[in-house]
C-alpha cells in the first residue's frame, strides 16, 4: 500500500476514533491488522495530546469570549441550578464517574471534544491523562480487532460499493 491510506486513517481517527477501523477496513479488504492499528493509535494519540495541551488555551479563548459578550452592567447573570446540572456535577465528583468520562468521552464525542471534557474536568488529576492515553490503545486494539472481524460478515456487493 501507499501512503495515502495510513495518512488517511491517521486524520479520521482524529475525527471520529469509533469508526475509523470499521471504515478503513470496508475501504481497504486487503489491509492487515498492524496496517489499520498503527494509524489508528497514532492518530488519536495524536489529537488527544495536541488537545489536552492546549485545552486551557482553548477554554480561556471560550471563557473570554462568553464574559465578552455579556458585559452589560444592568443585566444581573443567575446561576441555572437544574437537576441536569446537579447530574452532571455528581458524575464529575464520583470515582465511577472520572472512570467513566475518561473512558466515553474521548470515544463517543470525538477525540478533541472528549479531551476537552477531561481536561476540564480532570486536569487536577495527575492519573487522568496516562488514563486516556492506554485507554486510547485498548480501545483502539478492541476496534480494530473486531472491525476485521465484522468485515468478513459485509457483503463483498456493499464493499464495492465504496
Amino acid at each position: 500500500m501507499s501512503w495515502y491510506p495510513y495518512i488517511l486513517i491517521f486524520l479520521f481517527a482524529q475525527i471520529k476514533f469509533l469508526f475509523t477501523p470499521l471504515a478503513a477496513y470496508v475501504k481497504w479488504p486487503e489491509s492487515s491488522f498492524l496496517e489499520v492499528f498503527i494509524p489508528t493509535v497514532l492518530g488519536a494519540l495524536f489529537c488527544f495530546n495536541v488537545v489536552y495541551f492546549l485545552a486551557k488555551r482553548i477554554m480561556f479563548f471560550f471563557h473570554k469570549r462568553r464574559v465578552a459578550r455579556n458585559l452589560d452592567p444592568n443585566k444581573k447573570n443567575k446561576k441555572v441550578f437544574t437537576w441536569k446540572n446537579k447530574r452532571i456535577v455528581k458524575i464529575k465528583l464520583s470515582d465511577k464517574g472520572f472512570y467513566l468520562i475518561c473512558f466515553l468521552a474521548p470515544l463517543f464525542l470525538s477525540i478533541p471534544i472528549g479531551t476537552v471534557v477531561v481536561a476540564k474536568f480532570y486536569r487536577d488529576r495527575s492519573i487522568s491523562y496516562y488514563l486516556v492515553s492506554v485507554l486510547l490503545v485498548l480501545t483502539s486494539f478492541l476496534l480494530t480487532y473486531f472491525s476485521k472481524f465484522l468485515v468478513s460478515f459485509i457483503p463483498d456487493s456493499f464493499i464495492s460499493f465504496f
